[in-house]
């Protein structure tokens, strides 16, 4: 199952994640499980994404936040999804 747009995430990736982590969530979860249909290993590369990425970091609040110093900061530079 794809995701087409951010509404389809569910509500845990949604809460944890800034827009632009829930595109980037979207962008990696889709390569995956189209090239290899395992939704479970979608979700934990997706997550790798967003863990190892130098673009977001978790807050004290437990959820991760786009660093603002990064360059894309406040850009449209999202990856791009259908229907968005």
């Amino acid at each position: 199952m794809a995701y087409q747009k951010i509404e389809d995430l569910p509500q845990e990736v949604r809460e944890q994640l800034p827009e632009y982590g829930q595109r980037v969530f979207i962008a990696a979860f889709n390569s995956i499980a189209e090239r290899s249909g395992d939704e479970e290993a979608a979700n934990r590369v997706a997550w790798q994404t967003i863990k190892r990425s130098q673009e977001f970091v978790r807050g004290e609040d437990g959820k991760w936040h786009q660093r603002k110093d990064f360059p894309s900061y406040g850009k449209a530079g999202a990856p791009n999804l259908a229907g968005n």
